[in-house]
């Protein structure tokens, strides 16, 4: 069952019912009928999302941040709209707003503390495998998955997610959890194996005296506070 109350449901169906009885279609065109409501709902809620997401990059100022104005901005956001479905996000990558610029918009709670990065971004590398474009791009089938007890090596937990048809995470993927879904901090520090400093340190995102904060850790770090954050695909235009 879905969130919505009893008395709403059936008020609903009550209404979709009394439009069909006033026009009697037979049962096929009904079965159309309610799949064309299923569809356009479906589509309704994409939009919404997407326009919440774009609003609030806007609201933290990114297209000033990628040195736009808000018209230029939405030329990159609006292809992605046809492509977009709820519970995707939609990243920006660092070649177009600094990720420093990008942690200093994440936020938690209303305390008003700003993050931060604590990262060296001359030896930020991606994982082997993980190729990103250059671009705002949408993640999509986005999890937070409880940490997983591997060897130290970070490059056996990047296979065991793609072994699986799924994907770790790079930093900017990281700082779009956070900006849409912020209290994800509540549940989960975020390990971002997809992002490395060298051999065996991977990029995490964590609160540190309530203030987001964007670091390194060794990848043998294991805590059930902490996730091993992956999505099911990247999807550009």
């Amino acid at each position: 069952m879905g969130n919505l109350p009893k008395d709403q449901r059936e008020a609903l169906v009550d209404g979709v019912v009394f439009k069909l009885s006033e026009v009697l279609p037979d049962d096929n065109e009904i079965d159309e009928i309610i799949a064309d409501i299923k569809t356009r709902t479906i589509d309704i809620r994409n939009q919404d999302s997407f326009n919440r997401q774009v609003k609030t990059l806007l609201d933290k100022g990114y297209s000033m941040a990628a040195g736009m104005d808000v018209e230029q901005f939405l030329e990159y956001m609006n292809p992605l709209m046809d492509k977009f479905r709820e519970g995707d996000l939609i990243v920006i990558p660092e070649r177009m707003v600094p990720i420093h610029c990008q942690m200093s918009r994440v936020e938690f709670g209303n305390n008003g503390k700003a993050g931060y990065a604590k990262i060296n971004l001359g030896v930020l590398r991606q994982a082997h495998g993980i190729n990103t474009p250059n671009v705002p791009y949408l993640i999509r089938d986005v999890e937070n998955g409880p940490q997983l007890d591997f060897s130290s090596n970070p490059d056996n937990r990047a296979e065991w997610f793609r072994e699986n048809g799924r994907s770790v995470l790079v930093v900017e993927e990281g700082i779009s959890i956070v900006t849409h879904k912020p209290k994800t901090f509540k549940d989960y520090n975020i390990h971002l194996f997809g992002s490395r400093n060298g051999g065996d340190e991977i990029a995490i995102l964590w609160l540190f005296d309530g203030r987001p904060k964007l670091g390194w850790t060794h990848a043998d770090r294991s805590d059930l506070e902490w996730c091993s954050a992956s999505c099911g695909s990247r999807i550009s235009v």
